[in-house]
């Protein structure tokens, strides 16, 4: 009897569990949809709400910096139709955190960037499951002082470089474009230079 008893307790508890860990699950899966879905409609000035205060204070950023960032970036390189593909929410190494990868695709002033892979993290922070952000969740390979470097190549090949010379793609075709992230120079200017085919793009304003 006292066996039997045991059973008929461990049930409901491990059927509670299930429940929660699914339920953990799905708000999860929901906070990368709505900060990719926003991402996707250029609602730049909405993804602060999306992502963890921890992540953005551990880096020197507030809200208001992190979209600026996006704004600055994303509107000087001239992106428009953010597509986003292979959205994928995965249980982390805990019961706090969960690891999140996409792809996004994207037209700029200079044609069609190659599909560009993104990865972070998602967990809970004040009861809700958020994006914890990072630079790179901007153009893979970011740091916090990068600028970006948007380059083609008239011959149709060409290689892109990260500021070691360290190959990073090859770009097949003229309508193809590569992103290349780079320290800031100097100065608190928003700037967009082009030299033929290349565009470099300076946050608006440099935090020190």
């Amino acid at each position: 009897m006292a066996f039997r008893h045991l059973l008929l307790y461990l049930l409901p508890v491990e059927s509670l569990f299930f429940v929660l860990n699914k339920s953990a699950d799905k708000q999860a899966k929901n906070a990368a949809e709505e900060f990719t879905n926003q991402l996707a409609a250029q609602k730049y000035t909405q993804l602060g709400d999306q992502v963890t205060s921890k992540s953005l204070k551990d880096l020197g950023f507030t809200k208001k910096e992190m979209e600026e960032k996006y704004e600055t970036i994303f509107n000087g390189l001239g992106v428009k139709n953010i597509k986003v593909s292979n959205l994928n929410v995965t249980p982390g190494e805990n019961s706090h955190s969960y690891q999140l990868t996409y792809d996004l695709n994207m037209q700029t002033s200079l044609g069609k960037l190659k599909t560009q892979n993104y990865k972070s993290t998602i967990s809970k922070e004040d009861d809700a499951w958020k994006v914890d952000w990072l630079p790179a969740l901007i153009f893979p390979g970011m740091v916090k002082d990068d600028k970006v470097r948007l380059l083609t190549d008239e011959a149709k090949r060409g290689d892109i470089v990260d500021r070691n010379q360290k190959k990073l793609a090859t770009i097949g075709n003229f309508n193809e474009a590569g992103i290349v992230p780079e320290k800031l120079g100097e100065g608190d200017e928003k700037t967009k230079k082009h030299h033929g085919h290349q565009s470099e793009i300076r946050r608006a304003s440099r935090r020190h």
